[in-house]
């Protein structure tokens, strides 16, 4: 049995990009925040091991890393789309 897949309109991708982007953003702008950093670097409460590896990490490596991610969100958005609430891909994409 063959079926037909459906083409993804580039409204749904980039609303899946958007998200991702958006998402990622907040996160990075919330652990870079000072009491979160404060938080994840006491040396009372976290381990010397996260503290030196996440020190030395490649931001450009990061970055790269967070951008595929927003791609692999993209695309499960527009897999799961028919599935989330909302009657407008807006609405669907801000579920």
């Amino acid at each position: 049995m063959v079926t037909r897949m459906k083409t993804v309109s580039w409204k749904v991708a980039f609303a899946g990009l958007l998200g991702g982007f958006i998402g990622n953003g907040v996160l990075g702008a919330l652990f870079s925040s000072p009491p979160i950093r404060h938080i994840l670097y006491d040396p009372t409460i976290q381990s010397r091991l996260f503290i030196e590896v996440t020190s030395q990490r490649n931001i450009l490596i990061s970055v790269a890393g967070l951008v595929i991610l927003s791609v692999i969100h993209a695309w499960l958005f527009a897999v799961l789309l028919p599935a989330l609430p909302g009657r407008t891909w807006v609405r669907k994409g801000a579920f």
